[in-house]
């Protein structure tokens, strides 16, 4: 998502995105709603040109939150805007999901996502240490591609780990 983003915003200076989990768009929806701020969140989801919500698995128990992002997801289709929403299984097999919001998510394009293979790991891991400010050598990059099966996510954690360990100095061999 953060990838998605960083591109989405590059490639037009007035491109805007947000970017939430479930849990959160869940929490600060509430948020607003409770201090009577639903115009201010409004606005803010108005200026965004890319609308990212990840694991709408976590979904389960929050029907007010649910019909918001119905509305949200109408919106944002009625002025071409887009939206991109992350799951662990096709919105189909979401049954957590409200019949509305499933409705809304089969309605557009669904892709499976694998596993990255070992070449497509090195470009993630070395895109992620870039995006950290991290100075990775190739041969650590190899290594660690080679040594594991993790989707992007845990790509992600992993290198967040390491970069906490390292404390700016170069990685040459893992």
């Amino acid at each position: 998502a953060e990838l998605w983003r960083k591109r989405h915003c590059e490639a037009n200076a007035k491109n805007t995105a947000l970017v939430w989990n479930f849990v959160d768009f869940a929490r600060r929806h509430a948020e607003a709603v409770e201090t009577q701020a639903t115009d201010e969140w409004d606005q803010r989801l108005e200026q965004a040109s890319l609308l990212i919500i990840e694991d709408i698995d976590a979904a389960k128990g929050k029907e007010a939150a649910q019909e918001e992002l119905v509305r949200v997801l109408d919106w944002f289709a009625s002025e071409q805007r887009q939206v991109v929403v992350t799951a662990k299984n096709s919105p189909e097999r979401l049954k957590v999901l409200g019949a509305r919001l499933r409705s809304r998510l089969t309605s557009g394009l669904a892709v499976g996502v694998a596993s990255p293979g070992v070449a497509a790991r090195e470009t993630i891991i070395g895109q992620l240490a870039k995006m950290f400010e991290m100075e990775l050598g190739p041969q650590a990059i190899e290594s660690m591609a080679k040594r594991t099966t993790a989707n992007y996510p845990q790509l992600r954690g992993m290198v967040l780990e390491l970069r906490t360990s390292m404390r700016d100095e170069q990685v040459d061999d893992v």
